[in-house]
């Protein structure tokens, strides 16, 4: 026993501060973990659609593997190479709260919730993973709700109606849109409407990340409206053009991480999810038909 005290009496100092702010983190991430519940996709568009019908200035953040393994210094992305800079940027997006901002995360699963249809292959992960995704990302998301990330994905195919009405709200706003050069303007007006559109690369679009804020604050200024609205599909850049855009106090915007959505009206269908739940490029056909008739 003497010799357990005096082992324990020898621990510097820093190490008694590292134990104690484990304990800590290991107590919140059990309190988190226990208590956690992410919103559904129907409130996570309707609560899209409240803030954009009445115009707040707010934005929709979604978080996912590529984002943390960046933002951890544990890897890539599947369209961006890692970069410091943006490690450090993608962490103060995460970091963002108040009013306004809805911060969305991967962890769909029986643990966490999710929606009636959704199953492995759609949307699910396995208990395991989504707490392990959970553990990386926690501290960022204590006292905050946690949005659907496939929000607008899944309401697309299970519940049009709801779908429609989002994306009428958008595109009624006309909205700036910012993504990949290769993206084609001709959907980008069926989708979106025929606001400005800013090219990014296709992928590392991060080194250019000042050349895209710099585009999209000067056509905020020149549209120069009471409230705008810019939507973004660039992978991690996204976040951070977020978070520099969003802590500009002078600006009244909604900032509309739409992600791979937007890819779908492409034909860019590949995804497991798509092929599981039989979506069709005629149905999405039909899907822009009725939301400009």
């Amino acid at each position: 026993m003497k010799k357990i005290i005096k082992k324990i009496v020898s621990i510097t100092f820093i190490n008694k501060v590292r134990l104690l702010l484990n304990i800590k983190y290991r107590f919140a991430y059990n309190t988190f973990n226990e208590s956690t519940r992410i919103v559904s996709t129907e409130e996570t568009v309707n609560t899209l659609i409240m803030l954009l019908e009445n115009k707040k200035k707010g934005a929709y953040l979604r978080f996912g593997d590529g984002d943390l393994f960046i933002l951890k210094n544990m890897g890539e992305a599947r369209n961006q190479k890692f970069n410091e800079s943006l490690s450090v940027e993608l962490k103060q997006a995460i970091s963002l709260s108040g009013s306004g901002v809805m911060k969305s995360l991967a962890i769909h699963s029986e643990k966490f919730g999710m929606d009636e249809h959704m199953e492995p292959g759609i949307h699910e992960r396995p208990n395991w993973e989504a707490e392990k995704f959970a553990l990386k990302s926690y501290e960022f998301f204590i006292g905050c709700q946690i949005f659907s990330p496939v929000a607008m994905h899944y309401q697309i195919v299970y519940n049009k109606d709801l779908a429609l009405k989002l994306f009428r709200i958008l595109k009624s706003s006309n909205p700036i849109f910012v993504g990949s050069e290769k993206n084609d303007v001709s959907v980008i007006a069926n989708v979106l409407g025929s606001g400005a559109f800013i090219q990014t690369p296709h992928r590392n679009s991060y080194q250019d990340i000042d050349r895209i804020e710099s585009a999209i604050v000067k056509e905020i200024e020149i549209r120069n409206k009471d409230f705008d609205v810019v939507v973004l599909s660039c992978g991690s850049t996204a976040k951070a053009l977020i978070k520099r855009l969003h802590l500009d106090k002078n600006k009244k915007v909604f900032l509309f991480d739409m992600g791979s959505v937007i890819d779908l009206f492409h034909g860019r269908n590949t995804w497991a999810w798509v092929k599981k739940s039989g979506i069709t490029n005629d149905y999405l056909n039909s899907f822009i038909e009725e939301l400009n008739s």
